[in-house]
C-alpha cells in the first residue's frame, strides 16, 4: 500500500532557517487535474486494501486554501468502496475557523511543527519578515487539541539552537502537555546556508542520550510523550526477545520502506520516492498526469530504493541492523549523493541504541533482584 506524500504547493510564509526544500524544488501550486489525477490513480494501486494514506504536505499546505482541501474530499468521495486517510503536516500560522470547521467535519488529522520554546521556536522559524511566529503556532495548537484534530503532537527539529536549550524544552513539554518528534536537522537547501546550526553524529548522540536520561528518570506525574524513545525501546525488546520475529521498525527514517510505501507528488505532478528527494532529477520516476503509477514505479531510479531495501553490505555485521535498516536514503543521498551509502548518522543511532539498551536492562535487573 502506497501513502501520498502530497507536495501541494512549494510557498510557505516562513523562513525557516533549516528548511530542505533547495531552490531546484518546484515551486507553483498543485491544479485540480493533478490533484483529481494523483488521488485516483494511488487509489487504483491501492485497490486491493481498499484505503490510501494522504499526507498532505507543502511548503506549508494551508496556503492552498480550504476550499482546495473541499475539493480533494469531493474526489475521494466519488472512489468507490476506498477509504482516504488525511493527515495535514503545517506550521499552524494559518489555521482559522473555516479550517478547524472542516477538519473536524471530515475527519483531518493536523500535525504542527513547533521548535520547543519561543527563543529556539523564533530562532530557526521565523516569518519571512523576521517577526516571530510562536505565538500564532501555539494559539492554533491549542484550538487543535480543543477539537482533537491533534492530541498535543508536534515536531520539533534538533540542531545547534534547540540542543542549546533541551531542558527548558523538556520542562516546557512537561508544562504545556506538549509531545515532542524530534527529528534531526541534515544538510539541505537553507541549511546548507547556515550551516552553523547543524550538529555533528557525535553531538546529535550526545543531546538525543541527555533528552532520554531526562526523560526515563523523571517521575513526574506527567510525563510527555518523547519520539522516538518508546518506539527505540519496543524494537529493542522486539528484536532481542524474539529474533524470529519479523521486526517492524519504527518511523521512516529507519524502516527502510520508501520503496515499497511511500510516493511523493509535487505541485506539478511529479513523482518521487518522498518529499525530501522532490526536485532531484537523479530521483524523478514521472508525473502522474502522464501515466498510470504502476508504469510509473517500472523507473531505473526506483530500483537503486529496491536494492537499498535489500540491505546494505556495510550493516549487514551491525547487532541494530534488522532496527535501523541503514537510517535514511535521503540522509545518505544529501551528504554523499548516494542512497547506497549508510545513513551519516549511524554513529548517532548505534550509540543512542545502546546507551538505551544497557539503562532498560539494569532497570530490569534492579527489579528483578528487589
Amino acid at each position: 500500500m502506497y501513502t501520498i506524500i502530497a507536495k501541494v504547493t512549494g510557498g510557505c510564509n516562513l523562513r525557516c532557517r533549516y528548511c530542505y526544500m533547495s531552490e531546484e524544488s518546484e515551486r507553483g501550486r498543485m491544479n485540480e487535474e493533478t490533484l483529481y489525477n494523483m488521488l485516483t490513480k494511488v487509489a487504483k494501486e491501492n485497490a486491493k486494501e481498499g484505503i490510501t494514506d494522504v499526507i498532505w504536505h507543502g511548503g506549508e499546505p494551508l496556503l492552498m486554501g480550504v476550499d482546495f482541501y473541499k475539493k480533494a474530499v469531493e474526489i475521494q468521495k466519488t472512489i468507490l468502496n476506498h477509504r482516504f486517510i488525511n493527515s495535514v503536516q503545517s506550521n499552524g500560522t494559518l489555521l482559522n475557523e473555516s479550517y478547524l470547521d472542516f477538519f473536524e467535519k471530515n475527519n483531518f488529522k493536523v500535525s504542527l511543527s513547533l521548535d520547543g520554546i519561543q527563543m529556539t521556536h523564533d530562532k530557526n522559524r521565523p516569518y519571512k519578515n523576521g517577526g516571530s511566529s510562536f505565538k500564532d503556532t501555539l494559539f492554533w495548537l491549542g484550538e487543535l487539541k480543543k477539537r482533537k484534530i491533534n492530541e498535543g503532537r508536534v515536531i520539533c527539529v534538533l540542531n545547534k539552537v534547540t540542543a542549546s536549550q533541551i531542558v527548558q524544552i523538556y520542562e516546557y513539554a512537561k508544562k504545556e502537555r506538549i509531545s515532542f518528534k524530534f527529528n534531526p536537522q541534515f544538510p539541505a537547501g537553507e541549511a546548507l546556508i547556515n550551516s552553523d546550526l547543524g550538529l555533528t553524529p557525535e553531538e546529535l548522540a550526545e543531546i538525543y542520550i541527555e533528552l532520554f536520561d531526562m526523560w526515563f528518570f523523571d517521575d513526574a506525574e506527567y510525563l510527555p510523550q518523547i519520539e522516538p524513545f518508546d518506539e527505540i525501546i519496543e524494537n529493542l525488546g522486539l528484536f532481542k526477545n524474539r529474533e524470529n520475529q519479523k521486526i517492524i521498525p519504527f518511523g521512516c527514517n529507519w524502516r527502510n520502506n520508501c520503496a515499497y510505501n511511500f510516493i511523493a507528488v509535487s505541485p506539478n505532478g511529479s513523482v518521487y520516492p518522498c518529499g525530501r528527494f522532490i526536485g532531484e532529477k537523479d530521483y524523478l520516476y514521472g508525473n502522474i498526469n502522464n501515466e498510470d503509477l504502476f508504469v510509473i514505479l517500472k523507473n531505473t531510479a526506483r530500483e537503486n530504493f529496491i536494492n537499498r531495501n535489500k540491505g546494505l553490505d556495510d550493516c549487514s555485521c551491525c547487532e541494530y541492523n534488522k532496527i535501523c535498516n541503514a537510517g535514511c536514503p535521503y540522509h545518505s543521498y544529501s551528504r554523499h549523493k548516494d542512497i547506497m551509502i549508510k545513513d551519516p548518522y549511524c554513529y548517532t543511532y548505534k550509540k543512542l541504541f545502546k546507551h538505551i539498551e544497557n539503562i532498560v536492562n539494569n532497570e530490569f535487573e534492579e527489579f528483578e533482584n528487589e
